[in-house]
């Protein structure tokens, strides 16, 4: 697939050629890392016993600590690895990986406080 670096049809105009396969890949670990994120900060904030506004508060700043890592390691530049803009990078799997938060925070939570 090739892609116009210049918005302005010259024909000079610098040609980028992306591989759908290498984009999908890095998508398939780019989502397996927030999940696992996910997964480990359920699992803490279960530990710990916070509860309400502050498991709520401990997704959002795993969610934001884990892209911004993803995003160091690509030099900021989301379309270059993803194809997805900046923004959209940065809400992309938020529900997927909120379910798995609040599964296992819920799981160690009852584990460890209520049995």
């Amino acid at each position: 697939m090739a892609m116009d670096a210049g918005a302005d049809g010259s024909k000079d105009a610098e040609k980028v050629f992306l591989s759908m396969e290498a984009m999908q890949s890095n998508g398939r670990g780019i989502g397996s890392v927030r999940t696992l994120m996910s997964i480990v900060a359920g699992v803490l904030t279960g530990i710990l016993g916070c509860t309400s506004f502050e498991g709520a508060v401990a997704f959002v700043a795993t969610h934001l600590a884990t892209t911004l890592g993803i995003l160091l390691v690509m030099g900021f530049d989301s379309a270059k690895f993803t194809n997805l803009s900046l923004s959209r990078f940065l809400l992309d799997g938020v529900t997927t990986n909120a379910g798995s938060f609040l599964l296992f925070w819920t799981l160690f939570y009852a584990l460890i406080y209520l049995y």
